[in-house]
């Protein structure tokens, strides 16, 4: 079980980038994630900010990061930039962080703006899926 007593959550998800940040809102009663907006920075502490109010804001009981591979399962290079993000969420705002594959994510959601908000709620999707076929 990913999460205990799991009815009524809010989740977040998050695709990371290093200009800007998608950021999606999902819950566990709908089991549907959706865009919520964009987050950008200067630099990479005003974005990380901007993520820890978002946190703080919703208080989620799961964060999501989206964490690139290759399509042969290999690591992304930016792989390792997602998941000291994922670790730095859980380190300052003591949330449980989940890295989930978000391979194909910026393909699937391509469209008019707000790309990267999409791709997060693809990315947040996956585990609000694995929640509701769990529950089954």
């Amino acid at each position: 079980m990913l999460l205990q007593n799991n009815t009524n959550l809010t989740l977040l998800g998050f695709d990371y980038g290093p200009k800007k940040i998608g950021v999606s809102i999902g819950n566990t009663i709908s089991g549907t994630a959706s865009p919520l907006k964009i987050l950008h920075g200067r630099s990479k502490i005003e974005g990380f900010n901007a993520v820890k109010n978002e946190i703080l804001h919703w208080d989620p009981g799961l964060v999501v990061v989206g964490f690139p591979s290759h399509r042969d399962g290999s690591l992304h290079p930016f792989a390792k930039n997602c998941k000291k993000f994922a670790r730095k969420i859980s380190t300052v705002t003591g949330k449980k962080v989940r890295l989930v594959d978000e391979s194909y994510t910026s393909v699937l959601s391509k469209g008019r703006g707000h790309d990267d908000a999409r791709a997060a709620a693809l990315i947040l999707q996956v585990v609000l899926d694995e929640l509701f076929s769990a529950n089954k």
